[in-house]
């Protein structure tokens, strides 16, 4: 890790599955030290040995109740140290992964969320508690979110909301 940086990758796999091989060249070439995945479409049917990283601790949340879609993963290089931080989603968000990473200078919460385009107002709900969770908890000196959170009416370049103050794109 170069003194005081840290290189993501971030990506939506939409199933991980079968593309492991390709990932692990991108990362063997990228030298990131933290990866983020969405829509990994993992389950319990799916080994760790499966979608293992070489040189990397992983950390995964799949999809509950056995339906298709979903699960996050974030994968950690062994050499940082690195701790899971479950009470961050204690609101019970559906598809999100916390991880506090430490180096030589700084600690970073790392979260990693995917919010379904057909998410409930219920999950639209507890994800703000876990994004508001993330911000107060005062373990770390910094907050990394990464994730795909399906909102279409954000420009998040222009930092507009083509939508209500009431919906929950506006709310987020």
């Amino acid at each position: 890790v170069e003194e005081g940086k840290l290189k993501f990758l971030y990506t939506n796999a939409d199933s991980i599955r079968g593309k492991m091989n390709e990932l692990q060249s991108r990362v063997n070439e990228g030298g990131y030290d933290v990866i983020g995945i969405v829509e990994t479409w993992t389950n319990v049917d799916i080994t760790d040995s499966e979608v293992a990283l070489e040189g990397y601790n992983m950390f995964r949340a799949d999809r509950a109740n056995g339906k298709v879609g979903g699960g996050v993963m974030l994968y950690v290089k062994e050499e940082l140290k690195t701790t899971m931080v479950e009470e961050v989603n204690a609101a019970g968000f559906q598809d999100t992964i916390w991880c506090l990473v430490e180096t030589l200078k700084e600690k970073i919460l790392i979260g990693l969320c995917y919010r379904s385009p057909n998410s409930t107002v219920d999950n639209n709900e507890k994800l703000l508690k876990v994004l508001e969770s993330a911000v107060n908890l005062k373990v770390a000196t910094h907050v990394m979110i990464m994730g795909d959170f399906n909102y279409p009416t954000i420009d998040y370049e222009g930092g507009m909301v083509n939508a209500g103050e009431q919906t929950d794109a506006h709310r987020f």
